[in-house]
Order: C-alpha cells, then structure tokens, then sequence
C-alpha cells in the first residue's frame, strides 16, 4: 500500500484530518474481505491520519461481498458507468448497478456512480478526433 504514509503526512500537514480511499486505486480493487484486510492492515501501520474506507463490487464478485465489506468498515461503495481502465475504472452494467442498490437499500451505505454513458462519450471522442484531422 504504498503511498499511505506520505499522502497522509501532507495532508495532515496541510490540516487534513481524515481522507477517504478510493477503491480502485490499489491497484487491485477493493472487492472482497481479505483486500479489505490487507488495506485496513496497511492504514494501521501507515497512515496518519483517518482513512475511510470505499467499497465497489466488480463482474468478478457481484454483490457476494457487499454485507462482509460493510461488516469490515467500508463506509460507501463506488462504481463507474465508463470504463477508462479495465482494472482503474471497471465499467459496471446496469443489471449490477441495480444489483448493488438492492443490497445497499436494505443499510445506511451509499452508492457513488461516474455515470457517463460509454457509447456516448466514444461517439463524441470519434467525432471530436474526425474535426481535429
């Protein structure tokens, strides 16, 4: 986990008391307990600060993990509807999105969505990228 100790070094320099992590930056997503573990361990021994902790389910898990992770600590979940990396920023499907909000109406987690339409945002790249020619 590198990165923990001087990220929040600055930012408690900087004033910052508690940062939250983003679960695509890993570089492995935080999908599944024992990652959530492996983080939480790694915060423990680093960080400076407080951390809280973002969530996100992938193809791989489906919503399987969601309930342990929200045991573990994680206090929201993250997806995006726009894969700019496959392992960064995942797309994630309409069917597991409204799989994710099913599980999470039933707690006090929230669900935080990148919601651009993939198809659309390609079309207009193509188009811009055809003018600048």
């Amino acid at each position: 986990m590198a990165g923990i100790a001087e990220t929040t070094r600055g930012a408690l320099a900087g004033g910052v008391t508690t940062l939250v992590d983003m679960p695509y930056d890993n570089p492995l997503p935080l999908d599944r307990p024992e990652r959530l573990a492996e983080k939480t361990a790694a915060i423990a021994e680093h960080a400076h600060t407080d951390m809280a902790l973002y969530g996100t389910a992938t193809r791989e898990t489906g919503t399987a993990e969601m309930r342990a992770l929200i045991e573990g600590g994680v206090c929201a979940f993250k997806i995006s509807s726009f894969e700019s990396s496959p392992t960064r920023f995942p797309r994630i499907g309409a069917d597991l999105m409204l799989d994710m909000m099913e599980v999470l109406a039933e707690t006090d987690v929230p669900l935080g969505l990148h919601n651009e339409d993939q198809e659309i945002v390609r079309a207009r790249m193509a188009e811009a990228a055809r003018r600048r020619a």
